[in-house]
């Protein structure tokens, strides 16, 4: 997750909405920086197809034993590897070119992406997620560094949320900890203090780092924070799959008012409950010149394609 951006969103050869039909009809798969562990389902079936060829390059040897068999393994640093390869492989011709496979995983990129078409333009209430993150997507430049710290909301960031240059998407990463969107973004904004810097998050990944608004306030660090508040760890859904109908919310979380935290700190808010209502907050947050907090109000029982990082 943290590679994202390497190649711009809108590459031809960006292949994110086909990822599943790639890594399940690739017949050899060469992992450059990434790793396989639980996010690759350790290389395993049926996330990769019945005896695909696995080479890695890492700059640390272990990471070829962590699951996956990887028949050829090569310690090195990425950028110079794969410079090295480019070179290689200059003038010459791979076996897939005169094949179907990329005009085929690009009708499957298509067609995915135009599915959540209708979802993106929903005007439902409570806000569909999608929705959600598609107009913070629209009011963002294309150098914005984006951070993402969530269940629900990462995952369809990941489908929503563009990258088009390297280290301007960051989010949770093979950990899957919680809590580190928002420090992530003070950072990035530290870092790059002229381009705009927002975190979305989940309203469980806010509260678990809430208190660094006070942080950004103190040290002028003007981020732009997107909560999708939809009550829980993916809204409702654990919850209500995994405790019965009249036990105490335990993966569910009380209808806070976010937007007070920021507040308390001198910074800007607002409070949306109505989807017209996101591009004019966010717009609003990205030109308050202070920490800024859009608390959206998601749907709890959302759902999103794909699997699920919890439950």
């Amino acid at each position: 997750p943290m590679g994202r951006g390497a190649i711009p969103d809108d590459h031809p050869m960006f292949m994110n909405a086909a990822r599943s039909a790639a890594l399940g009809g690739a017949d050899a798969v060469l992992m450059v920086g990434g790793r396989f562990n639980w996010v690759f389902q350790f290389g395993q079936a049926p996330r990769f197809a019945e005896g695909a060829r696995l080479a890695h390059i890492d700059i640390v040897a272990e990471e070829f034993y962590s699951g996956a068999d990887v028949e050829t393994g090569i310690v090195a640093d990425c950028a110079i590897a794969t410079e090295q390869l480019n070179e290689l492989l200059e003038g010459r011709s791979l076996r897939v070119a005169g094949s179907d496979w990329v005009g085929t995983l690009q009708e499957v990129r298509d067609r995915n992406e135009a599915s959540s078409a209708e979802a993106m333009a929903s005007d439902e209430v409570p806000i569909n997620h999608f929705r959600l993150l598609r107009d913070v997507r629209d009011c963002l430049d294309r150098d914005a560094t984006v951070t993402v710290d969530a269940e629900l909301t990462m995952g369809v960031a990941r489908a929503v949320m563009p990258s088009f240059g390297s280290r301007l998407r960051l989010n949770s990463g093979t950990t899957g900890c919680m809590g580190t969107g928002l420090p992530y973004a003070i950072g990035a904004k530290l870092a790059r203090p002229d381009q705009q810097v927002v975190a979305v998050l989940g309203d469980y990944a806010f509260g678990a780092a809430a208190m660094e608004v006070e942080t950004a306030a103190r040290i002028g660090c003007n981020v732009v924070i997107v909560v999708s508040n939809n009550g829980g760890i993916a809204g409702h859904s654990i919850q209500d799959r995994t405790f019965a109908p009249d036990a105490p919310p335990i993966a569910a979380l009380l209808p806070v008012a976010y937007e007070k935290t920021v507040e308390m700190v001198g910074g800007w808010s607002r409070r949306v409950e109505d989807p017209a209502d996101i591009v004019p907050a966010v717009q609003e947050a990205l030109a308050a010149d202070t920490v800024a907090l859009v608390n959206v109000l998601t749907d709890p029982k959302g759902r999103r394609s794909g699997s699920a990082y919890l439950g």
